[in-house]
């Protein structure tokens, strides 16, 4: 009894494992991206791309934006998963703020609970992982990734304030702006961060936009 049980646990392990996966993607090096703990695929891998540029960054300004975004696309399309798009620079906290929210991480500064707070940074991490590839695109070099913003249908959201997101059906090329509000304390409260339940609402809708506009 024992040792049936064991194999239809190692046989139900294996199918997660391989269903869990990521598949193979044609267009794309593994240099080009990262994957975090929850499967996020980001673009661009900085620290491969970019060596000289600092551990945090997560703006390739040495790379051309157009070979980037292209990458992206394709593995977008691959995954059959939407586009999401971050306009900024690395010398924007928000900029850096919003990717680690992003990625799940966890301020101590933020109100509520250590549980409360780990399982809102979980969903709104797995949420993204699953729907998104992210792309982050240089505001710094404008002359580049101006042109390419406004290509793609998202030119008349790029103004002098950053970040901006956008996210994008690399598919039928609809386009919807994913406004992701700061929510600030005072000061002296050291810390700035995001509502994530409502970054979560923000994404449901632009990503069901983009969706009905296919």
């Amino acid at each position: 009894m024992k040792r049936t049980l064991s194999l239809t646990v190692a046989f139900l392990l294996t199918g997660v494992i391989a269903a869990a996966a990521p598949k193979p993607v044609s267009a794309t090096g593994a240099d080009d991206f990262t994957v975090g703990e929850y499967g996020l695929v980001k673009y661009p891998n900085v620290a491969a791309l970019c060596p000289d540029q600092g551990i945090r960054d997560v703006y390739a300004s040495c790379r051309a934006q157009g070979e980037l975004f292209q990458k992206a696309r394709a593995h977008a399309v691959d995954s059959r998963k939407l586009l999401l798009i971050g306009y900024g620079a690395d010398w924007c906290v928000w900029c850096k703020v919003s990717d680690r929210y992003l990625e799940g991480a966890v301020s101590k500064q933020e109100d509520g609970s250590p549980e409360s707070k780990a399982r809102l940074a979980r969903n709104l991490a797995e949420y993204v992982a699953e729907t998104f590839v992210v792309l982050h695109v240089d505001s710094d070099k404008k002359a580049e990734t101006a042109p390419l913003m406004k290509e793609i249908g998202a030119g008349r959201w790029i103004g002098p304030e950053v970040p901006v997101f956008v996210v994008l059906d690399p598919r039928s090329g609809a386009v919807e702006e994913a406004r992701l509000v700061e929510a600030e304390k005072p000061a002296s409260a050291g810390y700035v961060g995001y509502d994530r339940v409502l970054v979560l609402r923000e994404l449901l809708r632009a990503a069901s936009a983009v969706k009905q506009g296919s």
